[in-house]
């Protein structure tokens, strides 16, 4: 996380972090809140988003909250102009979000399940990274950050992971 430290008189980055849940997620963005970074918090679910702002709010970090399925593309267009009404221009974008299907023989998931997976995994993602991409290019320096999880990497003979690498 060094990108946060100040370099030729820059001032604090402005982080773009979705999928508050409370392992991974919320410690990132304790973190960077510690740091003092502004944070737009994203998530799909308004009860995890309120529970980490709150925690982040704790630390006097500024932040906005924006509650988001990063399948939903139309959203995720939408996400960049709302961070930067609210917080300045993104510095920072780290995608965090990710869940897993049913363990289940591939036999047994079904196509639904394993679409559900991709949109939220690989598309969702891929759709912020395009969306956040224009202003991140036009800052003197910016970040990507694509979390995952190793759950997506291992597993027994019957899982079944539906994650590129």
């Amino acid at each position: 996380m060094g990108t946060l430290r100040r370099s030729n008189g820059a001032s604090r980055k402005s982080s773009c972090y979705n999928r508050c849940w409370k392992r991974h997620g919320s410690r990132i963005a304790l973190e960077l809140a510690r740091r003092k970074a502004k944070l737009a918090l994203v998530d799909f679910r308004k009860e995890t988003l309120a529970e980490t702002s709150k925690m982040v709010d704790a630390l006097d970090a500024k932040n906005a909250s924006f509650v988001l399925d990063v399948s939903d593309a139309k959203a995720v267009l939408a996400l960049p102009e709302a961070v930067k009404k609210a917080l300045g221009e993104a510095d920072v974008l780290i995608n965090n979000a990710g869940i897993i299907q049913p363990f289940v023989m591939a036999k047994d998931l079904s196509l639904e399940d394993a679409h559900h997976v991709m949109n939220v995994n690989f598309t969702g993602p891929l759709m912020l990274t395009k969306a956040f991409l224009p202003g991140l290019i036009s800052r003197p320096v910016a970040h990507i950050l694509n979390v995952s999880s190793l759950k997506q990497r291992v597993g027994g003979i019957k899982a079944t992971h539906s994650f590129c690498f």
